[in-house]
């Protein structure tokens, strides 16, 4: 058989025990089963940030997105790539602003941008649609 917690909240632990009955009247049951405890984890990724937009300037880039819409938001991290160079973080922290300028940017150079969500448990987002711009 199963059993549905529906109370349980995200991010608690809980102590759970069983036993089975027999019969209702007279109570017949099963002796206490051992204890498993269980931490209801948060394993869910906030949704993805949308509609990314990168604009060029001088030896950078400012990006602008929409927010992810979960309520245990921690914030964001811009991802950068270029021909040369693989995807890489460009800060360490999530930040919580819905823009980010690269001031890191080389003139005269393409760079590929996306935005992932992070929750506070750390859980990622798949990553926001990939934008591209070249720098002046």
């Amino acid at each position: 058989d199963k059993y549905l917690d529906s109370r349980a909240d995200l991010g608690e632990t809980y102590v759970y025990a069983m036993t089975a009955v027999i019969n209702r009247t007279p109570l017949v049951e099963s002796a206490l089963s051992s204890e498993h405890e269980v931490e209801y984890g948060d394993a869910f990724p906030p949704d993805a940030p949308t509609d990314l937009v990168v604009l060029a300037e001088v030896g950078a880039a400012r990006l602008l997105w929409e927010p992810s819409d979960a309520e245990d938001l921690a914030g964001y991290v811009v991802y950068r790539s270029s021909a040369t160079e693989g995807w890489a973080a460009l800060f360490d922290e999530p930040v919580r602003r819905l823009e980010f300028t690269d001031s890191g940017a080389a003139s005269g150079r393409i760079y590929s941008y996306r935005v992932v969500a992070i929750d506070e448990r750390g859980n990622v987002s798949e990553p926001s649609e990939e934008v591209q711009v070249r720098i002046p």
